[in-house]
């Protein structure tokens, strides 16, 4: 894994600041993790002294723990195994997406080990953003007969599920002009 990987999985407080002073639209997650980043030191050191910390903690959990469930509530699980193959040319892709930010994508010949980050809320359009940061790239053919070695690059793919949430396309851009799929899921 890059060094960049952990900031990728886990999402820091340095990224999260940096993403959204960039420009990037902020999650709900984002939002309310940066509000409570935001109390002013004169606050939070009144709070502590007056009770022990324990408001500060307590407002703290309920705020996370409300932006969490919210957004659980409406992220899609990638966990699995997705595959489509290509009508033009019958080259194969598989995706394998696990629970603790590793993904496995298999396209043609070559094989990546990859990081990725799934954001919590969808686009206005539907599509959820996937940061995907290869690791290890074999070197071999994919679908386009290119042996590049993606080795450190990251991109963000669109992600547009199903009613079932059982199938999905995959989008380059978020307006979805150049997306691939059906995929199935074949696995959980």
């Amino acid at each position: 894994m890059t060094a960049e990987t952990p900031h990728l999985l886990c999402g820091n407080r340095r990224t999260r600041r940096d993403r959204v002073a960039a420009g990037a639209r902020p999650s709900e997650l984002d939002e309310t993790l940066l509000s409570i980043e935001a109390i002013s030191p004169q606050v939070q050191e009144a709070s502590v002294r007056r009770f022990g910390g324990f408001a500060l903690l307590a407002a703290a959990t309920v705020l996370l723990a409300g932006a969490s469930t919210g957004a659980l509530g409406q992220q899609p699980d990638i966990v699995g195994t997705w595959e489509w193959t290509r009508s033009k040319d019958g080259c194969s892709e598989q995706y394998v997406y696990r629970q603790d930010g590793t993904l496995s994508i298999r396209r043609g010949e070559k094989r990546t080990e990859n990081a990725f980050r799934m954001s919590w809320a969808p686009e206005p359009n539907g599509r959820y953003g996937v940061t995907i940061v290869t690791v290890k790239d074999d070197g071999r053919r994919d679908c386009e007969g290119s042996d590049e070695d993606t080795t450190g690059r990251q991109r963000i793919v669109y992600l547009l599920f199903g009613q079932s949430r059982e199938t999905m396309i995959q989008c380059e851009s978020p307006t979805g002009a150049d997306c691939t799929g059906l995929m199935r899921r074949v696995m959980r």
